[in-house]
């Protein structure tokens, strides 16, 4: 059974003005290095409709027991986002795959007009194709997912002062 999560995040600016940001290549290579993160590749696509957000990088995590003997600490991992503009809002589908990982990270992005600015949330699934260690490793991935959004929107917010 798939694992959900939603992370939320306030900024002090608008949508439109934290969507140019998540499509900046710069800063988007420049937030995972400061991450830790190797290796970053950008690509920034016009669909027509939208644009497309491809961030690949390889991340070193540290590993549960139960994991270690199945994964390697070190990983390619590709985030896709999709973004279009939906009214006054920015709405992003996105999948995450991590290499040497059976399963897959699904999931939508708003950006969403508030009093204050905009409220970014993310909501996503994490599915595991391992039986017997599914809900252990689904657990664990959502976790390091949620910890890197949580990172990310701290570094946005920092670069939008």
């Amino acid at each position: 059974m798939p694992t959900p999560r939603t992370v939320t995040y306030d900024y002090a600016t608008g949508p439109d003005t934290v969507a140019a940001l998540l499509r900046d290549p710069d800063f988007l290579k420049r937030r995972c290095e400061e991450a830790g993160e190797k290796n970053v590749e950008i690509v920034i696509e016009d669909t027509g409709d939208g644009l497309r957000v491809m961030v690949a990088r390889d991340k070193q995590v540290e590993l549960p027991s139960f994991a270690k003997r199945m994964f390697q600490p070190k990983n390619r991992i590709v985030d896709e986002m999709k973004w279009k503009r939906q009214g006054d809002n920015w709405v992003g589908q996105y999948t995450l795959e991590i290499a040497g990982v059976p399963g897959e990270v699904k999931g939508t992005s708003t950006l969403t007009a508030s009093p204050n600015g905009c409220r970014h949330e993310c909501s996503f699934e994490v599915t595991s194709r391992i039986p017997l260690f599914s809900g252990k490793l689904e657990s664990f991935v959502a976790d390091r997912v949620e910890e890197t959004m949580r990172d990310h929107a701290v570094r946005n917010a920092a670069r939008l002062k």
